[in-house]
């Protein structure tokens, strides 16, 4: 996420001492390339700003590389979202503990253990469960959807949903769509620390990689 000076799994003080020292030239923009916040190129007090707010939980857009290498516009923080999961996905939204906040879900196959929380709420009705393939049906359930403004999907092939076409359609609809890989939850520690701050679960991720 840019703006995460350090690149652990927070946005905090330490960023914007890094930040300040990049501008009085005590360090390098080279060494730190996420300080650049706003991604042009360069550091100032724009991007010291956008830091701050990003810190203040205040509502924005901010920028994030995908492990497609593609920068994407994400809304943060994320209150509501929708997830897209194969298997190595899954046991992440377990240790990100945010299903309260997940409004629609796909999975290439929920197991009613592993996945129970993502389980209990599509049975209770406050996850609207979509197919694997993602079909026409499930952009008219999105459609529908209350305050949720971005979907966070595995990097793969198993689903229609987050395809060209759909992201068009989605991004239309200010749905902001993330792809990220996700292989072994054990190594994969990119992905757990970007959607540990775009979900303000930082703390919890970071103590995992531990």
């Amino acid at each position: 996420v840019y703006g995460n000076a350090d690149g652990n799994c927070v946005i905090d003080d330490i960023d914007l001492a890094i930040m300040e020292d990049i501008i009085s030239g005590k360090r390098s923009l080279s060494d730190y390339p996420f300080a650049d916040a706003d991604n042009d190129g360069s550091v100032d007090q724009t991007d010291l700003q956008t830091v701050k707010d990003i810190i203040a939980k205040k509502s924005m857009k901010v920028k994030v590389l995908s492990t497609e290498g593609d920068v994407i516009d994400v809304q943060y923080p994320v209150k509501k979202f929708i997830v897209l999961a194969g298997s190595n996905l899954a046991p992440l939204m377990n240790i990100l503990d945010a299903t309260d906040r997940i409004s629609a879900a796909a999975y290439s196959k929920l197991d009613s253990i592993r996945d129970r929380p993502i389980c209990e709420g599509i049975e209770n009705g406050s996850i609207v469960k979509l197919t694997v393939d993602g079909t026409a049906a499930d952009m008219d359930a999105i459609s529908k959807l209350k305050d949720t403004h971005v979907m966070l999907t595995e990097n793969g092939s198993h689903y229609d949903l987050d395809s060209d076409k759909n992201i068009k359609t989605l991004n239309a609809w200010n749905i902001d769509v993330l792809r990220m890989d996700c292989r072994d939850p054990g190594d994969d520690t990119r992905t757990m620390a970007v959607f540990g701050i775009l979900l303000d679960k930082g703390a919890e991720v970071q103590s995992y990689i531990d």
